[in-house]
């Protein structure tokens, strides 16, 4: 079961959701509480009562429909940098994504060549803008863009997310189908193994100084690693430069919101000058930043 779930996800025999409802059959196998709801907020979407992943979370633009009179209409972009939601809590720069994997799938696959896709605002929030807005009454709409290729990031990510985890506890659990044992030293091998691929915690609270140090001196190698494949796939040397100030700050808070960022603009480029750059080969060279 898993073992066939494993050859056809990663040869894209199937689907993404497809492999996700078959990953069901696994979690209620090793009952994992963490795996079952991950599971179903990728299959269902929504996210309500569940911290929504932060690959799922987008940078877009946004923009309004504008009636100037003897010219028709017009689209003018809209700062809206300062103002957060109805809620308080998020920035109308940022797209929370909450639809499943299968509405997200089926929207890539009828988008053809576009480059961008835009959802417009409801119109009771439209109007919250207008009157926020010194010529608001010219306006008649308002959405937001966002580039499709971020859509095709949150897909990789949740398929290699998913494949990790059952690669994991294929290695693991060599025959979990017939053999599993639900037992306390299991559950917790389980357990972290989920947490580890599909959460993201692999942080290790007993590290001493000087492997501080070592780490270190590690990852800026890994970094001129990085910077040296991805001048390779063809990314100039401007680019590699922007991206690795953006590594090397001291800082890491909101360091994937930034990679994310750069990466959006390579896609843009990438299609308004015709490069020839293999993207998803340098989403999957970024995953460790994102």
């Amino acid at each position: 079961m898993i073992k066939q779930l494993i050859e056809d996800l990663t040869f894209d025999k199937i689907s993404l959701s497809q492999a996700l409802t078959r990953a069901k059959i696994i979690a209620y196998k090793i009952n994992n509480n963490d795996f079952k709801e991950w599971l179903v907020g990728e299959i269902n979407g929504g996210y309500k009562g569940r911290e929504l992943p932060k690959h799922r979370i987008i940078p877009c633009d946004i923009y309004a429909e504008v009636s100037i009179p003897f010219q028709g209409t017009k689209t003018i972009p809209m700062d809206v940098t300062s103002i957060k939601d109805l809620a308080g809590d998020h920035s109308f720069n940022e797209m929370r994504i909450t639809q499943s994997i299968g509405t997200l799938e089926l929207g890539q696959s009828q988008s053809g060549k576009n480059q961008y896709g835009f959802e417009y605002f409801p119109m009771d929030l439209t109007n919250h803008f207008k009157k926020m807005t010194d010529e608001g009454d010219s306006i008649i709409a308002i959405k937001r863009r966002i580039q499709l290729s971020q859509i095709d990031y949150i897909l990789e990510q949740t398929k290699q997310r998913l494949l990790d985890t059952l690669l994991e506890l294929n290695e693991k659990f060599p025959n979990l189908e017939n053999d599993y044992v639900d037992s306390n030293a299991n559950n917790q091998k389980v357990q972290n193994i989920i947490t580890q691929n599909i959460y993201g915690n692999n942080s290790n609270s007993n590290i001493a100084v000087g492997d501080n140090i070592n780490q270190s001196v590690v990852a800026d190698q890994k970094i001129e690693e990085l910077i040296k494949e991805l001048q390779k796939l063809g990314v100039d040397s401007n680019e590699t430069t922007e991206l690795k100030g953006i590594l090397e700050q001291e800082d890491k808070k909101g360091i994937g919101k930034k990679v994310l960022n750069w990466l959006g603009k390579l896609s843009t480029k990438v299609v308004e000058k015709g490069m020839q750059l293999q993207l998803p080969v340098i989403i999957e060279k970024l995953q460790d930043y994102l």
